[in-house]
C-alpha cells in the first residue's frame, strides 16, 4: 500500500498526497490483525479520518476503508486503478464526497466484511454524495446481506455498461435511499441496438362527405 493508516488511529488528516503505482491500494484505512481493545482502551478501529484532496492513481484499488466508520473521503482525484476507485468493505458511517473518479474498472463499491479479524462487519449508513464517476464496467456496486441503508445523492455516473435506472448494481443489498442520481450510459464501440421500433400506423383519414344543394 502507499499509505497505510492502520489500527487505531483516529482524528488525522490525509491531504495533499499522491500515492500511484503501488501493488496493493493507494490509500487505505484498516483495523489490522491483534485483539479488540488494548489495555482497557477503546476499540481498535479507524475513525475520524479525513483523506482530503490527494490524487491517486496506477494502484490495485484507489481509496480504501475497512472497518472503518466516521471517516470523510472528500475531493481526492482518483483514476486509472485497475478495480474500484473507492471502496468500502465493513465500514460505515462514512461520507464519501466530491471524488473525481476515473477510469477504473468500478467506481465506488461497497460491501460488508466476511474476514476473520473482530470488529466491524456491516457496511452501513454511509453517505455518498456529490461524486463525479466514470467507468469501465459500473459506477455504484453494493453487494453483501449487511450493505445497508447506505444513501446516494447527487452523484453523476458515467458507465460503458448500461445499469438499472438508478444506476447501482446491487447484489443482496437491502435498505438503500437515493436522491437525484445522475446516469450517463456510454455504451461501447461494437454495441448493437437489437430493439425493434415500433411500427406507427397513420392515421385514415375520412374524406367529408359533401351534400349538393337542392
Amino acid at each position: 500500500n502507499g499509505i497505510n493508516i492502520v489500527t487505531h488511529s483516529n482524528n488525522m488528516v490525509v491531504r495533499d498526497n499522491v500515492s500511484y503505482d503501488n501493488g496493493q491500494n493507494g490509500i487505505v484505512l484498516q483495523k489490522g490483525n491483534g485483539s479488540e481493545t488494548v489495555a482497557g482502551n477503546a476499540e481498535m478501529s479507524i475513525h475520524d479520518v479525513l483523506v482530503e484532496n490527494n490524487t491517486v492513481y496506477g494502484n490495485y484499488r484507489g481509496i480504501v476503508l475497512k472497518q472503518a466508520e466516521g471517516n470523510q473521503i472528500v475531493g481526492n482525484k482518483v483514476y486509472g486503478n485497475a478495480y474500484e476507485g473507492v471502496y468500502l468493505e465493513g465500514a460505515s458511517g462514512n461520507i464519501v464526497d466530491g471524488n473525481d473518479i476515473t477510469g477504473q474498472k468500478y467506481g465506488i463499491g461497497l460491501r460488508d466484511y466476511s474476514g476473520s479479524i473482530p470488529g466491524l462487519h456491516v457496511t452501513a449508513d454511509n453517505i455518498i454524495m456529490n461524486n463525479n464517476v466514470n467507468t469501465t464496467t459500473n459506477g455504484l456496486t453494493e453487494s453483501g446481506s449487511t450493505t445497508v441503508h447506505n444513501t446516494y445523492a447527487e452523484n453523476t455516473v458515467t458507465a460503458v455498461n448500461k445499469l438499472d435506472a438508478d444506476g447501482i448494481q446491487k447484489g443482496d443489498s437491502s435498505g438503500i435511499t437515493y436522491d437525484k442520481i445522475v446516469i450517463t450510459a456510454h455504451l461501447p464501440d461494437n454495441y448493437t441496438d437489437t430493439t425493434t421500433p415500433p411500427v406507427v400506423t397513420p392515421p385514415v383519414e375520412t374524406p367529408p362527405v359533401v351534400v349538393p344543394p337542392v
